[in-house]
């Protein structure tokens, strides 16, 4: 629809336009949210979760089963599952949730150009935040989280 047709629609359609661009603010913002949760409970059971293997006394590290000459011990299965955990959170994140916000965001980008709304706030919200400028810090924290686990997990290995 050209913003010429636009003119010729009616009070009521002109409502209807509205109201649905009300409705794809709305769903960008539960998008948000829920990418906000999705992202406190990576970091909390990230940082938390090294923290608690990290608490574990080293004379007590068992080894689980052995890989030419290496030691997976009891805390580094809980390294790896954890780093399991992230990645797949991490994953989730990015090309789920995220995704469903990036279309919302085009939908009422698109709204707003195509019936020539007064107030564009996704169009100057996504002028001004590019999706990479979004992404670089999600990367960052899952990043620290999975090379701290990195780490740690060379860190508990045995050798035989």
């Amino acid at each position: 629809m050209d913003k010429l047709e636009v003119k010729n629609l009616s009070d009521d359609q002109k409502k209807l336009i509205i109201e649905q661009w009300k409705t794809v603010i709305s769903v960008q913002m539960h998008f948000n949210e829920m990418i906000s949760r999705i992202r406190q409970v990576a970091a909390t059971v990230g940082f938390g979760g090294t923290a608690y293997i990290l608490s574990k006394p080293n004379d007590s590290l068992e080894v689980m089963f052995s890989l030419n000459s290496i030691g997976f011990t009891n805390k580094s299965m809980l390294f790896i599952s954890l780093l399991i955990f992230i990645i797949s959170i991490g994953l989730l994140d990015r090309f789920y949730f995220f995704k469903m916000l990036v279309s919302s965001v085009d939908i009422a980008k698109k709204t707003e150009f195509d019936f020539d709304l007064p107030v564009k706030l996704t169009t100057c919200i996504s002028r001004n935040t590019t999706k990479n400028q979004a992404v670089l810090p999600v990367y960052f924290l899952y990043s620290c989280i999975v090379v701290l686990n990195l780490v740690f997990f060379i860190y508990s290995l045995k050798v035989l």
